[in-house]
C-alpha cells in the first residue's frame, strides 16, 4: 500500500514551498504517523498544486490543529535553517548500490553534495576509545584514500570516526540520530568539514 501511495506521486517540484511540503509527507510516509488513506488524500491534494495555506487547513481541522500545524511549522522552520533535502528510492538520482542492497530504505535526509553517493567510497568503522595509534591510523587512512580519489565513508562518533573523516578532503558521513543533531556535540567542527566537502545522510 505504501508503495502505491508513493507511485502516484510523479509531479515535478515547482517551487520552494511544493519541495518543503514534499519533504513533509515523505517524513510522515517515514514514520506512518498517518493512515494509508490519509496519506494518498494528502499527495491527491498536492498533485493538484493545493496551495500550502488550503492544504493545512483542510487536514488541521479543530481537533487536531496544534497536532498537524505544530508539526509542520516546527518541521519547515528546521528545513529552511538547516537546509536539508530528501532523496526517495523512485528518485533517478537514488544511489545505484543502494537501491540494489538487501534492505534499501525508502528515503533519507541528506545534507551536502549528493554527486558523492554514487563515487567509489570505502567505510572505516572503529571503537570510540582507542589507542592513539590506531586514532592515528584512521587518519592517516583517511589521508591515503583522500589522495587516489576514494570517498571516505563513516559515522560522526568520537575516536576511529572522527579521526577518518578528519584525515578525508571528501567523506560520507553516516548519522545515527536526526539530520538536525550533531552529536556528539564536541564534533560540530567535523559536522560543518563533511556539509562542506561531502555530505551527511540520516534516515
Amino acid at each position: 500500500m505504501i508503495t502505491y501511495i508513493i507511485s502516484i506521486w510523479e509531479k515535478p517540484i515547482k517551487n520552494k514551498e511544493n519541495r518543503v511540503m514534499r519533504t513533509y509527507l515523505w517524513s510522515k510516509i517515514i514514520d506512518l504517523a498517518y493512515s494509508v488513506k490519509t496519506m494518498k488524500n494528502m499527495y491527491l491534494d498536492y498533485m493538484h498544486n493545493m496551495s500550502e495555506k488550503t492544504f493545512l487547513t483542510k487536514y488541521i481541522g479543530k481537533n487536531n490543529y496544534s497536532n498537524l500545524s505544530n508539526d509542520y511549522l516546527f518541521f519547515k522552520s528546521r528545513e529552511e535553517k538547516i537546509k536539508f533535502k530528501i532523496m526517495t528510492i523512485f528518485d533517478e538520482e537514488y544511489p545505484t548500490k543502494l537501491k540494489f542492497s538487501i534492505n534499501p530504505p525508502i528515503a533519507f535526509y541528506y545534507i551536502g553534495n549528493k554527486e558523492y553517493l554514487d563515487k567509489f567510497c570505502v567505510a572505516v568503522v572503529g571503537a570510540r576509545i582507542a589507542p592513539a595509534k590506531y586514532i592515528k591510523m584512521a587518519r592517516n587512512l583517511g589521508v591515503s584514500f583522500s589522495k587516489r580519489g576514494i570517498i571516505g565513508i563513516s559515522g560522526l562518533a568520537k575516536g576511529i570516526d572522527a579521526s577518518f573523516h578528519d584525515g578525508t578532503e571528501h567523506s560520507l558521513g553516516i548519522l545515527g540520530c536526526g539530520i538536525d543533531i550533531v552529536y556528539p556535540s564536541d564534533n560540530e567542527d567535523l559536522f560543518k568539514k563533511v556539509i562542506e566537502k561531502g555530505i551527511l545522510i540520516s534516515e
